[in-house]
């Protein structure tokens, strides 16, 4: 079995820790083999920190790479269709960071081009692929906390200041960089037949989300709640209310640990994320074996479920009329 030979493309934090990843990983299952930036010294830079062979001070360069089986999307939000479907057309396998577009119009159609041209995509939610995601659900199926009533989960940080946060032309504000944590996390634990009762928006000045809550109500009368936040610091959990037990997870992006606590607080049961490298491998193990299979998306996130949180952000922002400039009648949010 050949390495998956994988470029990058964009250098920025997020690029650098899935470099990292990669670089530690077995290179008998992935190489990283060129990375790509608007900015050749930036390119090169980022070369030279992680030994990749390859640097380019373009995209166009790392779509026609004949080295290039799979490209990493790290890029701001507003750059994912174009770079996506760029990649796409020149033949490239896409792992595209979080979310896979701004919008559920965007995304059908990077969907539909994938289709066509028969090359994998995913979006790069890396909490569907860890170890303990799969626990937890099981934990829940097995009755753990008895019958599950209420799933709350907060992901909040202060992070305004940055310009890919706060600026709406680079399609910023908390809901797509760490809403769509919460959003997934209640798609795994209580499914996707929730339907939005209640959500209120504080938008800042430029018309971006600082900070959110909402609360889905779902068919067998579960509820969940769900805050997220760019403009102040917030616990990174999620919790499980059931009638015989909760269940708290340690980190809403990553989950580090899983802790289930009877009505008295007494600990029941208790696991840790297994030793790793990132967390980022088991999305890219996921990807290549995916593609090794001649597959175009993955079981763990395929393609319906990206299009179902696409659709959930796009009612939030049309429910607190919120608009990127840059969308158009057709594509924004109704």
């Amino acid at each position: 079995m050949e390495a998956m030979r994988i470029g990058i493309l964009g250098c920025g934090g997020i690029a650098a820790k899935m470099a990292a990843t990669l670089v530690a990983m077995p290179q008998t299952q992935v190489r990283l083999v060129a990375v790509a930036s608007r900015s050749e010294e930036k390119a090169r830079a980022f070369a030279a920190r992680f030994g990749v062979p390859t640097a380019y001070g373009d995209y166009r360069g790392l779509y026609d790479d004949p080295e290039v089986d799979l490209i990493y999307i790290a890029t701001p939000h507003n750059f994912h269709f174009s770079q996506t479907t760029a990649a796409l057309r020149a033949g490239k396998h896409v792992l595209c960071e979080k979310p896979l577009a701004v919008n559920a119009a965007q995304g059908a159609q990077m969907v539909a081009l994938a289709k066509q041209t028969g090359r994998f995509l995913l979006e790069a939610v890396w909490t569907r692929f860890q170890p303990l995601a799969k626990t937890a659900f099981d934990w829940l199926a097995a009755g753990a906390v008895g019958k599950p009533l209420s799933l709350e989960a907060r992901f909040g940080c202060r992070s305004v200041g940055e310009p890919r946060i706060r600026e709406p032309e680079l399609a910023g504000g908390a809901l797509l960089d760490l809403g769509i944590y919460t959003l997934t996390a209640a798609s795994l634990l209580f499914g996707d037949e929730g339907r939005l009762y209640a959500t209120h928006a504080a938008l800042s000045d430029a018309g971006i989300d600082l900070r959110s809550e909402s609360l889905y109500l779902y068919p067998d009368g579960k509820t969940a709640h769900l805050v997220s936040a760019v403009d102040c610091p917030m616990e990174r959990r999620i919790t499980v209310y059931g009638t015989d037990a909760r269940l708290e997870i340690s980190g809403i992006s990553r989950w580090d640990a899983l802790t289930l606590y009877a009505g008295d607080d007494t600990i029941l049961r208790h696991e840790d994320a297994p030793a790793g490298i990132s967390g980022y491998e088991y999305e890219v193990l996921s990807a290549c074996a995916a593609i090794r299979a001649g597959k175009i998306e993955c079981a763990e996130l395929p393609h319906a479920l990206s299009l179902q949180i696409l659709r959930q952000m796009d009612e939030l922002r049309a429910a607190w009329g919120m608009r990127y400039p840059f969308e158009s009648e057709l594509d924004a949010p109704v």
